[in-house]
């Protein structure tokens, strides 16, 4: 994911990616050209997954959302 659509206003937004785009490139990217922020998954088997196990994660502040939005559900594609 080094590229988005053209015409894709992704400032201020959240982009989320699996375990494939968990790369540096990824993130510089979302954060300084797309003007995003980012939310990827780490697999058990990524080098990051070690080093986020051995973080204080029970000193990480919590925090609430004060609300909650979801895209609506689809319906089912006609086509076979």
């Amino acid at each position: 994911m080094t590229e988005l659509p053209a015409g894709l206003d992704t400032g201020g937004t959240i982009v989320s990616g699996d375990a494939l785009h968990t790369q540096r490139p990824t993130a510089h990217y979302l954060l300084e050209q797309a003007g995003a922020h980012y939310l990827l998954q780490v697999k058990g088997d990524q080098l990051l997954h070690t080093r986020a196990k051995g973080l204080r994660w029970d000193q990480v502040p919590r925090c609430c959302a004060k609300s909650t939005v979801c895209a609506p559900p689809t319906a089912p594609s006609s086509k076979p």
